[in-house]
């Protein structure tokens, strides 16, 4: 009965075990094994809500007691840069949460007044600082060894504080602070790595178009 024990237990450490091993080197991820924890940070482009008010050349007028035609030029943007953490509830399901940060600039130019075209001139300079935390809910569609393809929906809010300034006319100076609705949809991330990695990712919405990060998987 123990040469019996003795040749299972043989034969589990030569068989099981060693599977156990290959799947915790990433090389194999079932429902005994997977990183269940992800802190990641990101820098990436201009969001693509940032681009959308670029291209949008009329802006409401500072001023609602004059009937102005504005338009918004020489655009600055900071990229947006953030940091996130993620629980993975299966081998190929996670959720988490985001916060990240971008500040933009611009100036904007009277070009008509009361239905009447003037002498187009620097109106006020926009700055915009922008606060954004969502939570995440991602997909992981494939991997193999250390490469990894996924993609995640964010949903959340946006804090932005605008400030308008003008040197020759402070009295245009304006503050306003608003919340918005946030989202961000990640079309593709690519990782590779094992515990640390590197990630790209393509996405639109309130994080950057293109984004760049490291991460911990543990």
């Amino acid at each position: 009965m123990k040469k019996i024990q003795g040749l299972i237990l043989l034969v589990v450490m030569t068989v099981v075990w060693p599977q156990k091993a290959e799947a915790r080197n990433y090389k194999e991820r079932d429902f005994d094994y997977y990183p269940h924890n992800e802190i990641y940070l990101q820098y990436g482009t201009p969001s693509a809500i940032e681009f959308m008010g670029k291209t949008r050349n009329f802006i409401a007028d500072p001023d609602p007691s004059y009937s102005r035609v504005c338009e918004s030029r020489n655009h600055k943007y900071s990229g947006v840069g953030g940091i996130g953490y993620s629980f993975s509830v299966s081998p190929v399901f996670s959720f988490g949460v985001y916060g990240g940060f971008s500040w933009s600039q611009a100036d904007v130019y009277t070009l008509a007044e009361n239905g009447k075209p003037v002498q187009e001139f620097l109106t006020y300079t926009s700055s915009i600082k922008n606060w954004t935390v969502m939570v995440s809910g991602t997909y992981l569609w494939w991997q193999q060894g250390a490469m990894e393809l996924s993609s995640a929906l964010y949903l959340g809010a946006s804090f932005l504080d605008e400030s308008l300034s003008n040197n020759k006319y402070p009295l245009w100076d304006k503050e306003d602070s608003r919340t918005t609705f946030a989202y961000h949809i990640t079309a593709a991330k690519f990782r590779f790595g094992d515990i640390v990695g590197g990630f790209v990712e393509l996405g639109f919405g309130y994080r950057g178009i293109v984004n760049l990060g490291l991460s911990v998987k543990l």
